[in-house]
């Protein structure tokens, strides 16, 4: 599968490039005198979970749109005029709660979901989006929402699956939506998130669908114009242009309110965290430090645990020891 990252959504690519190596030294000889570098590599951060990498997978004979439609024909057809299939209202109940306690009741949520999968599909469900709230970080910094419904298209219980996520992130003690995504599962198509929305402070900025040509946002800041023409197997392409009113992510027409959440302070660093120098050798006797980092980074960005875990050892490069890897 491909996959694709946009700068926005604080990808940074090898674990490595976050752990904080600290100081490790090394004596160079050389004709002159002995010289001992230092080389410190600053530790960075990023927030863990923003991004997922979207796998493309496209399989038979559906073409699915948010919603769930089945007619890509319809799809391309739509003007101005019909832009009433997509015109769901955000829902008015804005509450100012903590995250807690806004977790532990999303019937609104779950709620402007169904509501809004009916309406478009314009065909009544048995069942409902059922929704619940996880974690990204330890320090309570972002956190998501994830929600799901089994669903037919009859409104029958089936084996179709429609999903949606959303990414908050804590900013001066209020939550704000950063990312939203929709996917469906069903015997014919696997899209666990064929479309991925970034936001700044609630607005969509940008979007990205799976096997597609291109996806953006109109000029009204809301509508989204989206070109998956480009799919191969018949039946799954659709395109949505900008007077079709399509709005992706039914969480993009949501209103979520105030979230409050608490700053954490991060803990003032340690002396040994600052100046934390070891030779070489000493450094590559024990790598459990970095190899915890790998696999908690591994199991974060997979959002699964895992039994076994990295395991690193250091190699010399060249006989002088100018360089070694790990």
């Amino acid at each position: 599968g491909s996959y694709t990252y946009e700068c926005s959504e604080g990808y940074t690519g090898s674990f490595a490039n976050t752990f904080d190596f600290g100081g490790i030294t090394a004596s160079i000889e050389s004709t002159d005198a002995s010289t001992t570098i230092q080389v410190t590599e600053a530790a960075m951060t990023t927030t863990t979970g923003a991004s997922t990498a979207s796998t493309t997978t496209t399989t038979t004979s559906e073409s699915t749109n948010a919603a769930g439609a089945t007619n890509a024909t319809e799809a391309i057809a739509m003007t101005s005029t019909e832009a009433s299939a997509f015109s769901h209202s955000v829902d008015p109940a804005a509450r100012a709660v903590d995250k807690e306690e806004f977790c532990q009741n999303l019937t609104d949520v779950e709620s402007h979901m169904t509501n809004a999968l009916m309406e478009e599909n314009n065909s009544p469900y048995t069942s409902g989006y059922e929704c619940a709230c996880s974690d990204l970080e330890t320090n309570d910094k972002s956190f998501t929402i994830d929600c799901s419904m089994e669903a037919r298209d009859d409104g029958s219980d089936g084996n179709e699956t429609f999903t949606e996520q959303m990414v908050f992130e804590l900013k001066q003690g209020e939550y704000s939506l950063s990312q939203t995504s929709w996917g469906l599962n069903s015997s014919s198509v696997t899209w666990d998130s064929q479309e991925v929305y970034q936001l700044d402070d609630g607005v969509v900025t940008s979007c990205k669908a799976n096997a597609c040509t291109s996806c953006s946002v109109c000029e009204d800041n809301k509508s989204i114009a989206v070109d998956c023409s480009g799919i191969a197997e018949p039946g799954q392409w659709y395109v949505y242009h900008c007077g079709a009113g399509y709005r992706g992510s039914f969480a993009n027409t949501f209103n979520f309110g105030v979230i409050t959440g608490e700053e954490v302070e991060e803990e003032a660093p340690t002396d040994s965290t600052i100046d934390n120098s070891i030779d070489r050798d000493a450094f590559c006797q024990s790598l459990t430090d970095l190899e915890s980092h790998m696999i908690d980074s591994f199991e974060k960005e997979k959002a699964k645990t895992y039994t076994s875990s990295f395991e690193c050892v250091c190699s010399v490069l060249d006989e002088n020891d100018e360089s070694f890897t790990v």
